[in-house]
């Protein structure tokens, strides 16, 4: 969506909720703005010369965006350090030494929770039976397309089902409901839209645990309900999936190692003018569970497209806490690596979910 285009549509959407002297405001900071920009590019000798200088500058704001990310997600991660270290020197004070708290406080102070380990939901071998409320912002990878983003607020549900002699059925399902200004045939302008995204269903066959080992089987099988061109593949996929974890306590406390491979292919003639998917997705885990119920994952999903022979491959990390023994929070950054296959320059994700 040009610049335009966006201040057209905030006027169109805001003038019967702003008074007219912010109507004013926003005026005089919308032509302030056009004039910098005729500013730098009326000295341009050429079309080619203002793509240049356009590309620069976006990949100026790139760079500084993705260091305020990183700058927030190293601080959130030293302070809950810091936190942890507080509570465990608070600890060996003594319990006398240690002021009135509420039972929650005191077993979180002591960092690892009295009875077991406390599941934070990150490990693929362990479901748990849980609401999720995630919402996602990323830029757009189109290569035609220049500052398109998308938000998605997604609805997970998760559901942990004992079978007996150890083995685990674990069900998911999301609903992903999207903000898109993509350019695409139903939306050439690209103008911002709302609608659903493609739904997911998922079940995972969860093998008992063998010494350090534990695996699972299982599919995802994606629905094309977007109405949208730009907000799903208009495909009806199938994703077979394998997982396996491996437990490093003996190496790193409260550590572990898992690795996701799927392959995801379409079925069906839904929306047959579309691009068909073959994809292979493979998906490694690192996660360290920190003191006071804080956690630590790199988790980045890898997508191999085998139609164009194109990779994407991120760097990703997650860093969260249980803040209740029933509420998790959580915040995940990824940033594209290898974007030959353009899924997104970078993504930031919020988490709300709580475990039943």
């Amino acid at each position: 969506m040009s610049v335009v285009e966006q201040w057209t549509f905030v006027r169109e959407k805001s003038g019967d909720l702003l008074s007219p002297s912010v109507q004013h405001a926003l005026r005089v900071l919308f032509r302030n703005y056009m004039d910098s920009r005729l500013a730098v590019y009326s000295k341009l000798p050429d079309l080619d010369a203002a793509r240049a200088e356009l590309a620069r500058s976006e990949e100026l704001r790139h760079k500084i965006w993705s260091r305020a990310v990183a700058v927030a997600l190293i601080g959130a991660l030293a302070l809950g350090t810091t936190v942890a270290h507080a509570a465990d020197f608070s600890t060996s004070l003594g319990a006398d030494a240690l002021p009135t708290q509420p039972a929650l406080t005191a077993e979180r102070a002591r960092g690892v929770p009295t009875g077991e380990e406390v599941n934070t939901g990150q490990d693929p071998t362990r479901p748990v039976t849980r609401v999720d409320v995630r919402f996602k912002y990323h830029e757009s990878d189109h290569r035609a397309v220049d500052g398109d983003s998308v938000q998605v607020l997604t609805l997970r549900a998760d559901w942990m089902v004992p079978l007996g002699g150890g083995w685990v059925l674990g069900l998911r399902g999301d609903l992903p409901l999207s903000w898109d200004d993509t350019p695409s045939l139903d939306n050439p302008r690209g103008v911002r839209q709302f609608g659903l995204s493609d739904t997911l269903l998922q079940g995972f066959l969860i093998t008992p645990t063998a010494g350090k080992w534990t695996a699972a089987l299982g599919t995802q099988v994606i629905f094309p309900t977007a109405p949208k061109a730009q907000m799903g593949t208009g495909k009806f996929q199938l994703v077979p999936s394998a997982a396996v974890k491996y437990d490093l306590g003996g190496w790193i406390p409260r550590a572990w190692t898992a690795l996701i491979v799927r392959h995801a292919v379409d079925v069906g003639q839904a929306q047959a003018s579309r691009p068909s998917i073959n994809q292979t997705i493979v998906q490694p885990f690192l996660n360290f569970d920190l003191p006071c119920e804080w956690f630590l994952t790199f988790s980045p999903e890898m997508r191999y497209d085998w139609q164009s022979a194109d990779w994407h491959i991120p760097f990703n990390v997650e860093v969260g806490t249980m803040v209740t023994r029933r509420i998790v929070m959580s915040v995940e950054y990824n940033v594209a690596i290898e974007k030959n296959l353009p899924l997104y320059k970078q993504a930031v994700e919020f988490r709300v979910g709580y475990f039943f």
